[in-house]
């Protein structure tokens, strides 16, 4: 299978384009989800001296999958057809959230929930909402990204305070390209800031 980046060269137009896959098909193309790069406000040196545990994310709607789910015109849900992420939703959102946590660099050190080792502080999304949504087939269709979750103590389970990150952007056409790379970036905007919003309720806890 062929890795493509941001930089992807645009596909053919999509319109109809959804349903299962067909074996006399090419294989598809595969994705992935990555985090931004290091914002210029990141601090030189971890402000929080504890750790932060990253959990697995919960994905609402049966989409924790390696599928990227559409929704059409007239409601109905279905995939992108040729077109896969490199891991399942799930973890794919919940790498792209550590690795955002670990460039801004506010927290001494961020963890999966995969580690032997746990944070101080622990942070649990939700998926609320992923998919591209088609007003009429043929257009660009609208993504959004849409997270909830709490960040707690480890220690106690004492609750902090709630979070939530939520981006809504159009792709620039109607290919698995500039899908998937609005998917991309409207997984970065809400996973900054869920960060952003992790960092004040850690930063009230010291």
């Amino acid at each position: 299978m062929k890795k493509l980046s941001m930089g992807w060269l645009a596909l053919p137009l999509l319109a109809g384009c959804f349903g299962g896959f067909d074996a006399r098909q090419p294989a598809p193309d595969t994705f992935v989800l990555v985090a931004a790069g290091k914002p210029a406000e990141a601090p030189m040196v971890p402000v929080l001296a504890g750790t932060l545990t990253v959990r697995l994310p919960r994905v609402r709607g049966g989409w924790d999958n390696h599928e990227l789910p559409v929704y059409l015109p007239d409601g109905r849900s279905d995939r992108l057809a040729g077109a896969l992420w490199t891991s399942p939703v799930d973890d794919g959102v919940g790498t792209v959230m550590a690795d955002t946590l670990r460039t801004r660099g506010a927290f001494a050190a961020v963890l999966r929930d995969t580690s032997p080792f746990m944070g101080k502080w622990t942070l649990e999304l939700e998926v609320v909402e992923f998919g591209a949504r088609y007003t009429r087939l043929g257009e660009a269709p609208r993504v959004a990204v849409v997270l909830t979750g709490v960040l707690g103590r480890a220690k106690d389970g004492a609750v902090l305070g709630t979070v939530e990150g939520n981006a809504t952007l159009t792709a620039t056409a109607d290919t698995r390209t500039a899908i998937a790379a609005a998917f991309i970036e409207a997984v970065q905007g809400a996973t900054t800031q869920v960060a952003v919003q992790a960092e004040q309720l850690a930063l009230a806890d010291r």
